[in-house]
């Protein structure tokens, strides 16, 4: 219900997880928020290019098993989707309990020459930012909450190769 002034794009690729978002979103008339049941990687088939002002990753998967890696929303081959719908200039807020996770995520943003805004290993919620229920539950828990806020300038970006090096 906040933020009225903006389209909201939930993306849960779990039918199970997806249906009950699905069911608050009705059951809370919500009508700014508009939700996918797909993979990431075929965000572009349904979003325009260069038309996501800010990219929200709340508590998505660790997938911590080495061969499921690549299945990571901050990994290179989600992040080079995500760029191509993310105005330039555009952001990239990204909050997770799993350290591993956010470690990864802040190494690939460098990498790819992100400019970090803000980081956090500790983050305290401030005015105006969204608690998901992972999040209620992990501070229940006093684990910290790591978050990054970074914004892509297009015109500095490095091509993974060139950045991998």
């Amino acid at each position: 219900k906040a933020n009225q002034d903006y389209i909201h794009i939930g993306v849960e690729l779990n039918t199970s997880i997806f249906a009950i978002a699905m069911k608050k979103v009705v059951n809370d008339g919500v009508n700014n928020v508009k939700m996918l049941n797909i993979k990431a990687l075929d965000l572009p088939l349904h979003i325009k290019e260069n038309s996501i002002s800010k990219l929200y990753l709340n508590f998505s998967d660790p997938w911590p098993q080495n061969g499921y890696r690549k299945r990571r929303l901050v990994h290179p081959i989600h992040l080079e989707v995500f760029e191509k719908f993310i105005k330039d200039g555009g952001q990239i807020i990204f909050k997770t309990d799993n350290f591993g996770l956010f470690e990864m995520g802040v190494k690939n943003f460098k990498i790819r020459n992100y400019q970090i805004d803000f980081i956090s290993y500790d983050y305290q919620t401030v005015k105006g930012d969204y608690v998901t229920e992972y999040e209620s539950k992990f501070r229940a828990l006093n684990r910290p909450i790591h978050r990054i806020v970074a914004t892509i300038n297009k015109d500095s970006l490095l091509p993974w190769g060139e950045a991998m090096k």
